[in-house]
């Protein structure tokens, strides 16, 4: 902040919790720009659990039950659990009023297109 960052962008996170702690220790040491969260749909459980692993996101109780409820093999269940989970995620975030919305797409831009139509039908973009 004190070299002129306009906005923060976080990394990604499964529990939106995370993301309004931060958000709250920041503003109390008086960081006042935006903080877009990062979000990241899951693609493939094993994707998903190697990139936690590697950069130390959690993966919460409701999102392991989902991944745990899913045939890891079939690719569409899967990517369609990744879709819903963050399109819950996403409304949550939106309804708390977070300044924008930033997505790791992993190249994969289908899931990342589903979300934005959904939450667009929905009038929250």
């Amino acid at each position: 902040m004190d070299q002129g960052a306009d906005y923060i962008v976080t990394q990604y996170f499964y529990d939106n919790g995370f993301y309004y702690d931060y958000v709250d220790k920041c503003r109390k040491i008086g960081i006042q720009v935006p903080i877009i969260p990062g979000i990241m749909p899951v693609y493939t459980i094993k994707m998903t659990q190697m990139l936690c692993k590697v950069c130390g996101a959690k993966i919460p109780g409701k999102l392991k039950m989902r991944l745990d409820a899913v045939d890891e093999s079939d690719k569409d269940e899967v990517l369609r659990m990744g879709i819903d989970f963050a399109i819950e995620q996403c409304q949550d975030l939106l309804q708390h009023g977070v300044p924008g919305l930033h997505f790791y797409t992993m190249d994969r831009r289908k899931s990342t297109s589903e979300i934005i139509t959904h939450l667009r039908e929905k009038n929250l973009l």
